[in-house]
């Protein structure tokens, strides 16, 4: 049973695949170029998410059974000058893929959504049952992929399940984020100065908690899937402020410079923490890493991409 991973040479996708294909899992990798390191030791067809053909192509050719949607615009700093292509990339994208797993009879679809289709909240728990009210494009087409996975299920029968995964950190993540910005700049040497930060929360959750919530969406029994939403958040298990991750990076780090601010960064939209329940129950899977944990793991990885 062939799994195919789109964005397989991006920060989660190459952790997912990497996994299957240790497993000993049938797995094809769907992205524009090989991954940085060159490329793994699974097959990769290099193509763009707007080319509906190839993507049929694909599917049928490779016997694609099961789809991972990993790839698109990564995150709110991806494309932020530039929202009608984020949309037609994440939008787009996601619809050509779900018309070609339509016709090529797959039988299970995983979609990487975000926290980010919640948009601000009064700092409340949020459950899956939460309005999705984003506020920003990156959120927004995470609203609009959803809407589009439930209408695949409803009319054409697709099995879908959408992820609502918290922020992403560790290995091979170089994009803009706090943890890394930490760690980056204390190892070389670097202050990092934020006017904003204590009391700031973020989901952080760690690079093998997220590869581990996907795996387990792939292969839970339809049965399990909860109705009618066929969504669930995911997170790491601490809504950990910035200035906890501080003083950790300074023990990691012994004279790293780091000057937080008072309160919330004011390009990130206000959020509480998510209930995780769904995931537990329905899918069997519980967050692992801790903030500590995973910026012990992430320090010891940067150290040693540095060095090379």
């Amino acid at each position: 049973m062939t799994v195919l991973v789109t964005g397989c040479g991006g920060f989660i996708g190459h952790g997912v695949a990497g996994a299957l294909h240790a497993a000993g899992r049938d797995v094809l990798g769907y992205d524009l170029a090989d991954p940085p390191e060159g490329r793994p030791g699974w097959p990769i067809v290099h193509g763009d998410l707007a080319d509906a053909h190839l993507l049929h192509a694909t599917l049928r050719q490779h016997a694609v059974r099961r789809v991972l949607h990993l790839g698109a615009a990564s995150g709110p700093m991806v494309m932020r000058d530039n929202p009608a292509g984020l949309f037609a990339l994440n939008i787009g994208g996601t619809l050509n893929l779900l018309e070609a797993s339509r016709q090529a009879g797959v039988e299970r679809f995983v979609f990487l959504s975000s926290n980010a289709a919640y948009g601000p909240d009064a700092g409340e728990p949020i459950s899956e049952q939460t309005p999705l009210l984003a506020s920003e494009p990156y959120g927004a087409s995470k609203v609009a992929g959803e809407a589009l996975l439930r209408a695949y299920h409803w009319r054409f029968g697709l099995d879908t399940v959408a992820l609502r995964v918290g922020v992403g950190y560790g290995p091979r993540r170089r994009t803009d984020s706090e943890p890394r910005e930490l760690l980056h700049n204390a190892l070389v040497g670097r202050p990092t100065i934020y006017p904003w930060g204590i009391g700031y929360r973020r989901l952080w959750t760690y690079l093998d908690d997220i590869v581990s919530a996907i795996l387990a969406a792939l292969d839970a029994p339809a049965a399990a899937i909860r109705q009618p939403l066929r969504a669930y958040n995911i997170a790491g298990p601490e809504f950990a402020p910035l200035d906890a991750l501080a003083a950790i990076v300074r023990d990691l780090v012994p004279g790293a410079d780091i000057r937080l601010g008072d309160g919330w960064n004011p390009a990130d939209v206000r959020r509480g923490p998510v209930v995780l329940e769904a995931a537990r129950g329905d899918l069997g899977w519980v967050p692992k890493v801790g903030v500590r944990e995973g910026l012990q793991r992430y320090c010891a990885w940067l150290r040693a991409d540095l060095g090379a």
